[in-house]
């Protein structure tokens, strides 16, 4: 492998191996195991682990751009983004641990960065999918999302939990309606 390739092949395992297991995953002996690189060599690209893991927010950056891309020629939220999602998994696993360690502080700002690239693309998807107008879908939109984090691992991500995952949404959002509206009388 030419040395030039060095620094992506560091990049790539580490991006992967945060979407797995979170940053607690990163430690530079082990990814000198994974790359078969030495360490002296992560080093010299990136210091130190702190500014590795900001290189691998910036990845994230534009792994994003190009999903979010992608997003824009979606004309489904079920099964189109769901299945776009299932085909970038890893970038998909990477944010969720951005928000799930949003304790440090470049990691909840990549999060929120990408999200706002991302939600104004989805949200459209999503309230043509439930039957909402785009302001009155927003708030169900960030529940969804929000109930999405708290379920997901890498066993059930996968178009059958997506798609149940959306269906009880489905469900759900006519009885929180009518329910509001009967409050309001």
């Amino acid at each position: 492998m030419k040395k030039s390739n060095h620094r992506k092949v560091w990049i790539t395992t580490g991006y992967n191996l945060f979407a797995e297991e979170g940053h607690e995953g990163i430690q530079i002996e082990r990814l000198s195991r994974i790359t078969g690189l030495n360490k002296s060599g992560f080093y010299h690209y990136f210091g130190d682990v702190h500014e590795f893991l900001k290189t691998l927010v910036q990845e994230h950056d534009l792994l994003v751009d190009e999903f979010a891309d992608q997003i824009s020629g979606l004309d489904s939220y079920d099964p189109g983004f769901f299945n776009l999602m299932l085909r970038h998994k890893y970038v998909c696993f990477f944010h969720i641990q951005l928000v799930r360690n949003r304790h440090v502080k470049f990691f909840i700002e990549g999060h929120d960065r990408n999200n706002m690239k991302i939600d104004p693309l989805v949200i459209p998807l999503f309230s043509k999918e439930i039957g909402l107008p785009l302001e009155v879908a927003i708030p169900y939109y960030e529940a969804l999302r929000d109930t999405f984090l708290t379920r997901v691992d890498y066993r059930t991500m996968n178009y059958e939990f997506l798609h149940g995952l959306m269906e009880q949404f489905k469900t759900m959002v006519p009885m929180i309606l009518n329910n509001e509206s009967g409050n309001h009388k």
